[in-house]
């Protein structure tokens, strides 16, 4: 049990409370898929969840930072932390993070895109960025990998 008590259907302005309880009590031992966890927002709601003592599977590309993710989010609390190196350029095969999660974990219970690509400096300010190879890249991973 939630701990919500709830009616059903909820009115507007009805809608409980999320207290830290509440809030805490759906992320403990809950299977988070969390995309775009080597830095920023991802690898910060990492940690958040880590102390809430999610269970975690870190997706990016560059094994190496998500390695540094996985042993603080361990310090934090999480009871388990495994990572999955991937390019969301790959757009035909993203699927197998999904796939992985559930092949360690045996259920997947949030999944969280938060993994995104843009080039640094000016967009487009560079030839290396005006080249369709460089946008079609970065459509895949912003836009299609998600949908």
């Amino acid at each position: 049990s939630s701990g919500i008590n709830a009616e059903w259907p909820l009115r507007p302005g009805k809608e409980p409370k999320l207290t830290d309880e509440i809030y805490n009590a759906q992320i403990k031992d809950r299977v988070v898929l969390l995309c775009g966890a080597s830095s920023g927002i991802g690898e910060n709601m990492a940690y958040q969840l880590a102390e809430k003592q999610a269970k975690l599977v870190l997706v990016a590309r560059t094994e190496s930072k998500l390695q540094r993710v996985k042993e603080k989010a361990l310090q934090l609390g999480s009871p388990q932390v495994e990572i999955i190196s991937y390019d969301f350029s790959d757009v035909d095969n993203s699927y197998t993070v999904v796939d992985k999660t559930i092949e360690l974990f045996g259920k997947l219970d949030y999944l969280v895109l938060n993994h995104a690509s843009m080039p640094h400096g000016m967009f487009l300010a560079f030839e290396k960025h005006q080249q369709p190879e460089f946008i079609e890249r970065l459509f895949r991973i912003n836009f299609f990998s998600y949908i």
